[in-house]
């Protein structure tokens, strides 16, 4: 799961529930920050990598713009919009560029290009540990997309949210797309367990 908010959250649902979380500050300034399978990296403004390990932020070489981490591996997007995929401790830059990427879903990688083309990686090329790599296309235009086990969640460019269903590792493309009408959301983004929250253009926080 990926949020692009660098200090811990306020979940607010959008019926005017009012949900007081019980928070902690952890030491620290990032402009973005990722977690997922019990791991979290960040990035700072000076788009330097973080690990949290033992109660403690250790910096990971590499300069980032972000970082993705989940079941789908842990990825980042430097400035220039290549795309690394963590092996071991070291950054692999793999074929393509990418505004935006989620590792969420299991196995697979998903991804917004510079075009706003949502494409993903099947599992065969996320596990392969090579760099050439294949990515598939949705063929939707979207800015930003989030996936878990058998569903990705993405934005348009009118803030549109779609919903892609029947989502695999061996198949990430899914078997089909659909807008949810309702709300729109400038970004999105979705837990493991299937829980999803959307950002407004407007700045509210919403939970579906």
């Amino acid at each position: 799961m990926m949020l692009i908010l660098g200090v811990f959250l306020l979940f607010v649902s959008g019926d005017a529930q009012d949900l007081t979380p019980d928070c902690t500050v952890i030491p620290g300034k990032l402009r973005q920050i990722s977690c997922g399978f019990g791991q979290v990296y960040g990035v700072n403004n000076a788009n330097n990598v973080f690990y949290r390990m033992n109660n403690k932020w250790e910096q990971v070489p590499g300069q980032l713009l972000s970082v993705a981490t989940g079941p789908g591996g842990t990825w980042g997007i430097n400035p220039k919009y290549n795309i690394y995929r963590l092996q071991g401790s070291t950054w692999m830059q793999v074929t393509g560029s990418l505004l935006q990427l989620d590792s969420g879903g299991f196995q697979f990688l998903a991804g917004v290009t510079l075009d706003n083309k949502a494409v993903c990686l099947n599992q065969d090329d996320t596990l392969s540990g090579k760099s050439e790599v294949t990515f598939i296309t949705y063929n939707l235009d979207l800015k930003y997309i989030a996936c878990t086990q058998s569903v990705c969640w993405g934005v348009n460019s009118t803030n549109d949210v779609l919903l892609i269903t029947g989502v695999q590792p061996y198949r990430c493309q899914g078997s089909g797309s659909q807008v949810v009408p309702g709300q729109k959301l400038y970004v999105i983004t979705v837990s493991y367990d299937g829980s999803v929250f959307g950002l407004s253009p407007g700045g509210l926080i919403y939970r579906r």
